[in-house]
C-alpha cells in the first residue's frame, strides 16, 4: 500500500539515494479501564526528534517494543490530541479498546523517560507511516552517503543493485 519505486537508477548523489520516513512515538501510559493512551515525541536514531503521525478514527495502531515484539494491534476509536509538554516533550493522547492491549505486557517494560533504549514500547500509525513501500529493479550508484536509509517496516527491497557506495548499502534504523 505504500510508494513503489520499480526500474529506475539513483547515480552521482552527495547524500542517500532514497530516505524513507517512518515515525513513532513512545508510550508513556496506558489506562487499560478507559482505553486512554499516552504517548511522546521519541528522540530517533541519528539524532531526528520524531513523532508517532496524528491518528484519525479507525487508523491502524501498532504497539511495538523497540526490540521489534509486537503488543498490540488495534484501531484508534478517537483522533489524536495534544495534551502539553513534559520533561521538554511533547505528549498526546489516543483511545484505543480497553481490551486491546493487555496491561500485562507492558509491566516488563520501563515507560519512563529515561529508560534504557531496549526497554521502550512504541507506537505507530500504519495508516500514515512510510510501510508498505517497495524498492524493485533500482540501481544506487556513485552515492557518497548510503543507498536506501531506511526508517519504517513492512516493506520489499527486491532485485536491487549497488555499486560505489560511501556507506551502507540499505541502512536499517529503527
Amino acid at each position: 500500500s505504500g510508494m513503489q519505486v520499480t526500474s529506475c537508477i539513483f547515480s552521482g548523489l552527495s547524500d542517500d539515494a532514497t530516505n524513507h520516513q517512518g515515525s513513532h512515538g513512545r508510550i508513556v501510559s496506558f489506562d487499560s479501564g478507559s482505553g486512554r493512551l499516552v504517548y511522546k515525541q521519541n528522540l530517533a536514531t541519528l539524532g531526528y526528534t520524531a513523532t508517532c503521525y496524528s491518528f484519525a478514527v479507525g487508523d491502524r495502531v501498532r504497539i511495538y517494543t523497540s526490540s521489534g515484539r509486537v503488543l498490540c494491534d488495534t484501531e484508534a476509536l478517537s483522533v489524536t490530541k495534544s495534551i502539553g509538554e513534559v520533561d521538554g516533550y511533547e505528549q498526546y493522547e489516543i483511545l484505543i479498546a480497553p481490551d486491546a492491549l493487555d496491561p500485562e505486557l507492558l509491566s516488563g517494560y520501563d515507560l519512563s523517560s529515561n529508560a534504557a533504549a531496549d526497554s521502550k514500547v512504541l507506537i505507530d500509525n500504519l495508516d500514515r507511516n512510510g510501510d508498505g513501500f517497495v524498492y524493485d529493479n533500482v540501481l544506487a550508484e556513485n552515492i557518497r552517503s548510503r543507498g536506501f536509509l531506511v526508517k519504517c517496516g513492512g516493506s520489499v527491497i527486491r532485485n536491487c543493485s549497488f555499486r560505489n557506495i560511501g556507506m551502507a548499502a540499505v541502512a536499517l534504523v529503527f
